[in-house]
C-alpha cells in the first residue's frame, strides 16, 4: 500500500505544488486577519503618515503652453530649452533668473520644465508644435516664466538673425509698395481728368499721349494692396515661435497628491511591512 502511494522521482507532485501555492496565497490573510488589531494599527500608521505627507511637503503647481515655428522643419528650439533644463537641474537659479529675465526669488520658485514635441515620436505629425510645461511652488510665476521662454527663444543669435533680415525685408518692400501705390494714383488721376479725351498736353510728365486700357491702373492698384496685404499678416507673425495656447493658471496643486490617493499606495505598503513584522514574530514565538 506504501509503495503504491509513493511518487516516481521522474514525475511532478501536481497536488504538492497547488498546496504549496494556496498556502502561501492564504498564509498572509491568516497573519492579517488572526491579528486584526496590529493589522489595523498598521493601517492606521498609514493613513496618518498619508495625511503627514500632504501637509509637509511643499505645493507644487503645474501649467503648460504651447508654441509653434514659423519653420515647420525647426527642432533646434528643443536643445535651447534643454539648457534652461540644465541650469534648473543643477539649481543654478542666477543664471535661470538672467536667461528668463526673472527675479532670482522667482527663479527659485521654478522646480520642473518639459518639453513634449510629438513630430519626434510621430514623424508623420505635420502640426509641428511643442508644449511645455512648467512646475512652480508658486502659480502667479507661471506668465513670467512663459513669456521669459518666449523671449530666451526669440533672442537666441540664431534665430535674431532672422527676425531682423525678414523684418528688413518687409520694411523695403512696404516701402516700395507705398510709392508704386503713389504713381498709380498720380496715373489714375491723370486718367480722369483726361477722361474722354484723344491726347494728352504735352505738358504733362508722362511717356505715353494716348490713354489705352485705363482699368490697367485699377488692377494694378487692387494686386499691390494685397502685396501690402501679404506684408502686413507677415509682420503680425514675424516671430519666430507664436504661442499657440498660452498658461492656463490652475490654483490646485499638482503635487502632493489627494490623502485619499496617497492611502491606495501607503495602506497595502504598510500591510506589506506589518505581514514581515507577523511573520517574523512567529517565527521566534514557534522557535521558543
Amino acid at each position: 500500500m506504501e509503495t503504491d502511494k509513493k511518487i516516481p522521482d521522474d514525475e511532478i507532485d501536481l497536488r504538492g505544488i497547488w498546496t504549496r501555492i494556496t498556502f502561501w496565497l492564504y498564509y498572509p490573510f491568516n497573519l492579517w486577519f488572526n491579528n486584526i488589531k496590529t493589522s489595523l494599527l498598521f493601517g492606521v500608521f498609514a493613513i496618518l503618515f498619508a495625511v503627514a505627507l500632504k501637509y509637509s511637503i511643499t505645493k507644487t503647481y503645474r501649467a503648460s503652453f504651447i508654441i509653434r515655428p514659423n519653420d515647420r522643419t525647426e527642432k533646434f528650439h528643443l536643445r535651447i530649452i534643454g539648457d534652461l533644463q540644465l541650469l534648473l537641474k543643477q539649481k543654478d537659479y542666477e543664471g535661470i533668473s538672467k536667461a528668463l529675465n526673472l527675479s532670482e526669488t522667482d527663479a527659485t520658485k521654478l522646480v520642473y520644465l518639459e518639453t513634449i514635441h510629438p513630430a519626434i515620436k510621430y514623424t508623420k505629425d505635420s502640426i509641428n508644435c511643442t508644449e511645455v510645461f512648467i512646475e512652480a511652488t508658486d502659480y502667479t510665476i507661471f506668465f513670467a516664466t512663459q513669456n521669459g521662454i518666449l523671449n530666451y527663444l526669440e533672442n537666441n543669435p540664431y534665430f535674431l538673425k532672422i527676425h531682423e533680415l525678414q523684418k528688413k525685408q518687409i520694411n523695403l518692400e512696404m516701402k516700395q509698395l507705398d510709392v508704386d501705390l503713389l504713381r498709380l494714383d498720380t496715373l489714375k488721376h491723370l486718367q480722369l481728368a483726361n477722361y474722354n479725351r484723344i491726347n494728352v498736353s504735352s505738358n504733362t510728365p508722362v511717356l505715353f499721349s494716348d490713354l489705352v486700357n485705363p482699368t490697367t491702373a485699377y488692377t494694378s492698384a487692387i494686386e499691390i494692396m494685397n502685396k501690402k496685404l501679404t506684408l502686413v499678416a507677415r509682420q503680425a507673425f514675424l516671430d519666430n515661435f507664436q504661442l499657440v495656447k498660452p498658461c492656463t493658471i490652475i490654483k490646485k496643486s499638482h503635487w502632493p497628491p489627494r490623502i485619499l490617493l496617497m492611502c491606495v499606495f501607503l495602506i497595502p505598503l504598510f500591510l506589506f511591512f506589518c505581514f514581515v513584522f507577523l511573520h517574523l514574530k512567529t517565527k521566534r514565538d514557534t522557535k521558543k
